[in-house]
């Protein structure tokens, strides 16, 4: 039985592009790895990262393969899938579409509305999928098999996975295609999957990794002995994908320290991780960092009370303001994401999030290289936020939106920021070719801490309700920064 996996383009605003290394990050060769141990014969189609790519392609490649079954890994929203719909021709669109991934999560949704789907695993794809496939080659009923949702009779049945073998979610597979494509001293990582919070109304893996199955770390001994053999194969960077790094309570706390003990018998070796901003204290912060822990990736989202209580995000200010002393004093970088807006935030909100960020910043601009990633906040079908917001305003939203189809106000102040970034960004790119990489970095990085001011005066004229002033602003402050201002 031949099975085709693809990853389709994306005209998605929420994504890297021309990124080499999604598939990495996909899953799917993980799933391929299951599949071929079943007996299956698997092609992987990745048209994400390739986007010069013809689609005419996709035919042609298809025809040569002859596969049996098509599987198609939402990776950002479902809308990816009707890209690729539209390009099959006609024999590829009989055989069965299975549809996983982010955009799969609101699963009544697509089988409702798109009669060519023919089944959508919303969550766990990494053990769903082969167990849905071998039913199939074995033509055994499909009937009530948990994690898969399907149409019968005019009826969307579909029952939630509550257990498994957690081992399923790290089939065996060659670690050397967890090297970077860019780098080869670069790997990237799973020690663990899921989310144990898993309670922010906005998260994607919150949404699909749900009950009993909310966080699950890969054994111990088998991450010990795959960063020995990609540490063989010449690695010497490990970028760690988990969402939770740190496990939840006393046992993920005392699972981490094992880790990281392990970790630190590589003196050449550093390492990334993404954490929660209350997961760790400081004792565990100075090991990792011993170990060669060289960036933390935390999503604040935001330093306004009220949004992180809209978001459920579960901590408040103060935990975020006591937690971040620990992260000046250390010399590692620390990425900070946050979220521009809430549907429901009013520029009331965006202006304390600033300045009470500011103040975090206060004094270690030039002790750390701290960089900040703003985000739109991205709604996805089938998140808590996505249902509240289509309940609130009754929109035709689309499977994902940003939080700007929602708050006119808020919109105009963040639009008007954005096209500030993305400009002034563009600007850098002399400076980007003609000077060392470190410069340039320095450049973006004093580029968003001015940000910080400017965004600010804009929500300020934005209160006003006066357009003509913040177009002029903006033009001043773009001229500035090309005349050296």
């Amino acid at each position: 039985m031949n099975i085709c996996c693809i990853l389709p383009y994306s005209s998605s605003t929420n994504r890297n592009h021309y990124e080499q290394d999604i598939l990495i990050q996909s899953g799917l060769y993980e799933l391929e790895s299951s599949l071929n141990k079943m007996g299956f014969s698997v092609l992987l189609l990745d048209f994400l990262s390739n986007e010069q790519s013809d689609p005419q392609d996709l035919n042609t490649i298809l025809q040569q393969f002859h596969p049996d079954v098509l599987c198609i890994n939402s990776f950002i929203c479902f809308e990816d899938y009707l890209w690729l719909y539209e390009h099959l021709s006609p024999n590829f669109r009989e055989i069965p579409h299975i549809i996983f991934g982010v955009g799969a999560l609101d699963y009544e949704r697509i089988l409702s509305e798109n009669f060519m789907v023919d089944y959508v695993v919303p969550a766990y794809p990494e053990i769903v999928l082969p167990d849905l496939l071998l039913r199939m080659k074995k033509h055994l009923s499909y009937n009530k098999i948990q994690g898969v949702a399907y149409k019968n009779g005019g009826r969307i049945i579909y029952e939630k996975r509550i257990e498994a073998d957690t081992t399923a979610f790290f089939p065996i597979t060659d670690i050397e295609k967890f090297i970077s494509k860019k780098d080869s001293t670069v790997a990237f990582y799973y020690s663990s999957k899921g989310c144990w919070y898993g309670k922010c109304k906005f998260c994607t893996v919150g949404a699909a990794y749900q009950g009993s199955l909310k966080w699950i770390p890969c054994d111990l001994e088998r991450v010990c002995s795959d960063i020995q053999t990609l540490y063989n194969f010449g690695v010497r960077m490990i970028s760690f994908l988990d969402d939770q790094f740190i496990g939840p309570g006393k046992n993920g706390y005392n699972r981490t320290l094992d880790l990281v003990d392990y970790l630190s018998k590589f003196p050449d070796l550093k390492f990334t991780i993404r954490t929660r901003i209350t997961t760790f204290d400081n004792l565990l912060l100075e090991k990792m960092i011993k170990a060669g822990l060289s960036c933390v990736f935390i999503g604040i989202e935001s330093c306004n009370d009220r949004f992180l209580q809209l978001i459920n995000k579960g901590v408040t200010y103060n935990d975020i303001e006591k937690q971040w002393t620990y992260l000046i004093q250390s010399p590692i970088k620390v990425i900070p994401g946050m979220l521009l807006a809430h549907p429901l935030s009013n520029l009331s909100d965006i202006r304390e999030h600033l300045v009470r960020l500011r103040h975090l910043y206060k004094g270690c601009y030039e002790k750390m290289d701290i960089h900040m990633l703003f985000h739109e906040l991205h709604l996805h079908a089938g998140t808590p936020i996505y249902k509240e917001t289509y309940d609130e305003y009754c929109g035709n939203l689309p499977s994902e939106c940003t939080c700007f189809y929602s708050d006119f106000l808020v919109s105009r102040c963040i639009r008007h920021f954005s096209l500030m970034y993305r400009v002034v960004e563009r600007n850098l790119t002399d400076i980007q070719t003609n000077y060392n990489s470190h410069y340039f970095n320095f450049c973006i990085y004093r580029l968003k801490v001015k940000l910080f001011q400017w965004l600010l005066e804009i929500t300020q004229l934005v209160e006003t309700n006066d357009d003509m002033n913040i177009e002029n602003f903006i033009e001043t402050v773009i001229s500035k920064w090309r005349y050296g201002s």
